[in-house]
């Protein structure tokens, strides 16, 4: 894996109308109020249809006894405002993406006042052109991801990430095994390692233990010397991983302290040379996006274009793209990940003065499949997989690779 000494590995229209039935009428729908108390909203707001495109909006008029929020069950819709007083009122619903899956998908808003609430539905189509949801409930969970890098036939690297999940959902498990064949070499040269890396919660709330068991030199004849070990990983008290270790040496660091915002999102990294430290990275966010993240005192930054793609799931591929082939250089805990997720998959990634563009491709159910990163000389593919997937036995490797 590459190793970065001066500067740590990068983070990872159609303008169609939505169907608003007969509401346009006056720009939204008309009040409907059933009494002082309740919030009411009038019943042809109640259900909302929107084409497979972003950036469609339509408007719903409601009454509110007091003041109001509202809550959505999904991030691919964007609503403004997002609280008011109260009286009568308006919010703009708004498609913050696209819908790549074949078959339609849904959410609900809820309008939320004192003890009153209300809520409005959504569906957006899908890319068949209907609004008829799918009927098989597939699992969203990535079990395997797979990253290559092809310069030419004198040289391949192949990483595979095999995750395991708890029944609520939780990666507890990743198993990494990272193959490099190089033709350039004489004789040509074969590189295989294995990392395996298990996360069980702690007897307190504010942490987690890490059990790793890694193969950092498998030769022809054996596996090399194995090297285990275990780290107590400190949790914030929303779960949020607190301080980031790491394997390598980058001039001397010892570890990363992980600052959040409010509301969540990654705020800075500070890191910590023995005994002081000084602030590295600084995050910027902008509409639930992660778009830059600048060394502090330096002219290095790295810039987010998000794209309308919906990232989903509980691993962050926004994280992965910016971390690249770098990942297992850290002690990390995905879990937890690092605070609240990028509503976007990135468009593009500007390291520097290099630009690196993605392509995705998804299946009829609107998963990811694969992402390209452009222009593809020495740059990389990330495969997804959503099956069963099981590593495979270093001893068999060794035999068939080596």
């Amino acid at each position: 894996m590459k190793q970065f000494k001066n500067f740590p590995p990068p983070f990872s229209k159609m303008n169609i109308m939505a169907i608003l039935i007969p509401l346009l009428m006056a720009g939204g729908c008309d009040n409907g109020q059933d009494g002082p108390g309740t919030v009411t909203v009038n019943e042809e707001c109640k259900a909302l249809e929107f084409e497979n495109e972003a950036g469609l909006e339509q408007t719903v008029k409601f009454h509110a006894p007091s003041a109001w929020t509202t809550e959505t069950t999904e991030n691919w819709l964007d609503i403004v405002p997002a609280s008011g007083e109260a009286g009568d009122n308006e919010i703009t619903v708004r498609t913050s993406s696209i819908n790549s899956a074949q078959k339609a998908r849904s959410a609900e808003i809820t309008i939320i006042s004192g003890e009153s609430s209300a809520t409005v539905s959504v569906i957006q189509k899908g890319m068949d052109g209907t609004f008829e949801e799918p009927e098989e409930d597939v699992s969203r969970l990535i079990t395997k991801i797979n990253i290559n890098t092809y310069r030419d036939a004198s040289y391949e690297h192949n990483m595979d990430y095999y995750l395991k999940y708890t029944e609520d959902g939780k990666i507890y498990d990743i198993t990494l095994v990272d193959r490099i064949r190089s033709n350039n070499d004489n004789p040509a040269t074969f590189k295989l390692t294995e990392y395996s890396h298990r996360w069980l919660e702690s007897l307190s709330d504010n942490s987690v233990t890490l059990y790793a068991e890694d193969y950092p030199d498998i030769t022809e004849t054996s596996l090399g010397p194995v090297e285990k070990y275990s780290l107590e990983i400190p949790l914030d008290e929303s779960g949020n991983q607190l301080r980031m270790i790491t394997y390598v040496s980058y001039d001397d660091v010892e570890y990363y302290e992980i600052g959040y915002n409010e509301d969540h999102t990654l705020k800075s990294w500070f890191a910590y040379y023995d005994v002081y430290q000084i602030p590295i990275i600084l995050f910027t966010w902008d509409a639930g996006n992660l778009v830059s993240y600048t060394l502090v005192g330096s002219s290095k930054k790295i810039a987010v274009t998000p794209s309308e793609y919906t990232a989903s799931g509980v691993l962050d591929l926004n994280f992965l793209f910016l971390m690249r082939e770098d990942m297992f250089n850290y002690v990390l805990y995905p879990p937890a990940s690092f605070g609240t997720m990028s509503t976007n998959l990135p468009e593009s990634i500007t390291f520097d003065d290099e630009t690196i563009e993605y392509e995705y491709e998804f299946d009829e159910y609107g998963r990811l499949t694969k992402a390209t990163e452009m222009p593809r000389q020495d740059n990389h593919v990330y495969t997804f997989y959503y099956d069963e997937q099981t590593p495979p036995d270093v001893s068999d490797l060794i035999k068939t690779e080596l």
